[in-house]
């Protein structure tokens, strides 16, 4: 993490890194009492080297893969996101959530916004509404009485399917 975080965010850092240390060390720890426990309950029966390598670089891939999401998650937190409207006061402290697309009345216009150069025309903006909140490529508060809007740096058109799934 960058010199420029803030304490809070370095130490909610070290508390998730701690989080996927402990899982890998306990994923660890359970495949040696297994093999353990079976050695000591049958000696004669041999350690399958091949099985105990497979299940380490299973753990192994599986905390590899966390720490790399984790890592994009910190990266994609602290990346500065372009404005290209003035942020309102009640907005401010949502806009790690991705670029400020503004207010809006409901999430059809939210829709309406987001999706305004797509052909064909999406045919029920309200439920696509819907698909671009749920799918998380455009996040809303409703503060002060408005519905602002972010939108993620996800790509549209490969993430949310029918009916805003260009074809």
């Amino acid at each position: 993490m960058s010199n420029t975080c803030s304490r809070t965010d370095r130490r909610a850092l070290e508390r998730d890194e701690t989080v996927l240390a402990a899982h890998l060390l306990r994923s660890l720890s359970r495949i040696l009492v297994d093999v353990l426990t079976r050695r000591l309950v049958d000696p004669a029966r041999p350690i399958d080297l091949g099985g105990l390598h497979d299940q380490v670089a299973d753990v192994l891939d599986t905390s590899m893969r966390r720490q790399v999401q984790l890592q994009d998650r910190w990266a994609r937190r602290r990346k500065p996101p372009r404005e290209s409207r003035p942020l309102p006061m009640s907005a401010r402290p949502f806009r790690h959530r991705g670029t400020y697309l503004g207010t809006f009345s409901s999430l059809k216009a939210v829709a309406a916004r987001v999706l305004k150069d797509r052909t064909p025309p999406t045919p029920d903006l309200y439920d696509a509404g819907i698909d671009l909140h749920i799918h998380g490529l455009v996040w809303t508060i409703d503060a002060d009485g408005m519905l602002h809007a972010f939108a993620s740096e996800a790509p549209v058109n490969n993430t949310v399917k029918s009916p805003i799934r260009n074809e």
